[in-house]
């Protein structure tokens, strides 16, 4: 009876009970999405995120892995290990692979600058050995071949050595020049001091004269006081005309001596003979003629602004190589172990496996090393601007400066021209008044003074022209042979050094 009526009411009972739902599902893929939402966000953070500093702290740290990073003590890393634990290898395999981009960089580096010293060595024995012109190294031309690095310097300096042995050439030429008009203009005082001697003396004759008639009351005192006041004077002007002439002389030989000197420096020995320069001097315009297409040609061919570019593009790629260690890295890891092992409980025993991942190494903290690196590569950054804008202002100032030399050259050059001509036709006025009786032995030595001072000055304004004319092509970065060969045409009959 029991047992029927539990039957009955049992149904009962679980119809009336409520339902429980157990169903954890839901919570469990809320929960899983929330950790690795934060442990996602974490890893992001930790990655991007640049921490200069750390707390020191103790820790065990225990391998997982038996691949590690290998930093070498003077810069350098490891990129891939080739082998595996237990690996076999023979004899001249590769074991380790390292990291090129560093050294590479270096290396880059290090061969500009090298190519810019060997250069610079070969334009100076060049120089002191006298050569017409550089003979660069043979093996430099060979291991750099097709190097933009190596064909700017080589203009660079070949460019160096016709600038500066034409300028010292000139320097010399002038100084020459200079020379022979202060030897022209001493003996023409000595020559007027012969004439001033000879007019002292009929002056002390007719001086002596006049004492005995003053003496005897024939002669008023004034006038042998002006008799001896002009003897004084022509004595003092004689003797200040001689002596300026022989300091001048004095300074424009030791100029030359020094001149001479520095010309030697550059070609081993002293030319015998130097060239002087034509009488007919055309002076053609520039092309282009405007100053702006000038600078434009500056900016894109002067070789040391493009040095400085390269070198502040270096500059570029080193901060974005160092700013590459805040990012993860993905290796593809493959591997094949081939082992034969003997032991007591087993004999030849051979194991094969092969392995193939995927590894993300995640950077997290490495003590700031790599923020300090950023900060370095950064600073190096923008120093290489500062200085990519102070070479970029110099090669646009010098430039200006030569091309005006050019334009104002042309004009000098004519205005000299007139000056000579028109001292020329005063010398020849001043001789001729002389013969007439209405000029003196020093109106002459004046307007001899005048020839010598045109022609110098003339002299040293077509010099100076054909160095601004160089100097222009030179700052555009498009000094040639054929710049040099139309320098040499403005070249005449050749003049003998004495010493």
């Amino acid at each position: 009876m029991v047992d029927q009526e539990d039957e009955r009411t049992t149904p009962g009972l679980s119809q009336a009970k409520p339902e429980i739902d157990i169903d954890d599902r839901r919570p469990r893929r809320l929960g899983l999405w929330l950790m690795a939402t934060g442990f996602g966000g974490f890893l992001l953070w930790a990655s991007l995120a640049p921490l200069d500093a750390g707390v020191v702290a103790s820790a065990t740290v225990n391998v997982t892995d038996n691949r590690k990073t290998i930093q070498h003590l003077t810069g350098g890393s490891i990129k891939a290990i080739l082998v595996r634990e237990g690996d076999r290898v023979r004899r001249d395999q590769p074991l380790i692979e390292l990291d090129p981009t560093r050294a590479i960089a270096e290396q880059g580096g290090i061969s500009a600058q090298y190519i810019v010293a060997r250069t610079v060595e070969n334009r100076l024995q060049a120089e002191r050995d006298g050569l017409d012109r550089v003979h660069f190294d043979p093996e430099l031309l060979r291991r750099f071949a097709g190097d933009p690095r190596l064909q700017d310097a080589l203009g660079l300096q070949a460019r160096l050595f016709a600038t500066r042995r034409s300028a010292l050439t000139g320097e010399a030429g002038i100084l020459k020049e200079n020379i022979r008009g202060a030897e022209e203009q001493l003996k023409g005082l000595r020559q007027v001091q012969a004439a001033r001697n000879a007019q002292i003396q009929l002056l002390n004759q007719e001086l002596e004269g006049v004492r005995h008639l003053a003496a005897e009351g024939y002669v008023a005192r004034n006038r042998l006081l002006e008799l001896e006041r002009n003897a004084a004077e022509l004595i003092d002007q004689a003797t200040a005309r001689r002596d300026l002439a022989q300091a001048e002389l004095i300074e424009a030989q030791d100029g030359l001596i020094v001149a001479l000197r520095l010309l030697q420096e550059m070609l081993g020995g002293v030319p015998e003979r130097l060239a002087s320069l034509h009488r007919e001097f055309p002076t053609p315009a520039l092309q282009p003629a405007s100053l702006q297409d000038w600078l434009g040609q500056a900016q894109a061919n002067n070789p040391t602004l493009r040095a400085q570019h390269h070198k502040q593009q270096e500059a570029e790629e080193e901060v974005r190589r160092v700013r590459s260690g805040h990012w993860p890295t993905l290796d593809l890891v493959l591997g094949y172990t081939d082992s034969e092992s003997d032991s007591i409980s087993t004999l030849d025993q051979q194991n094969r496996y092969a392995t193939a991942g995927v590894e993300l190494n995640m950077p997290l903290f490495a003590g700031g090393g790599v923020s300090a690196r950023v900060r370095q590569a950064v600073a190096s950054h923008e120093q290489s601007i500062e200085e990519l804008n102070a070479t970029r202002e110099e090669v646009l100032s010098a430039t200006t400066r030569q091309f005006r030399g050019v334009q104002s050259g042309q004009a000098r050059i004519r205005a000299l021209e007139r000056a000579v001509a028109s001292s020329e036709r005063a010398q020849d006025s001043a001789k001729k008044g002389f013969l007439a009786g209405s000029s003196t032995n020093l109106d002459i030595l004046n307007a001899e003074e005048q020839v010598f001072i045109a022609r110098r000055d003339l002299l040293e304004a077509k010099l100076r022209y054909l160095q601004a004319r160089l100097q222009l092509a030179e700052a555009v970065g498009l000094l040639g042979d054929d710049d040099i060969d139309q320098a040499n045409a403005y070249l005449g009959p050749e003049l003998a050094l004495t010493y």
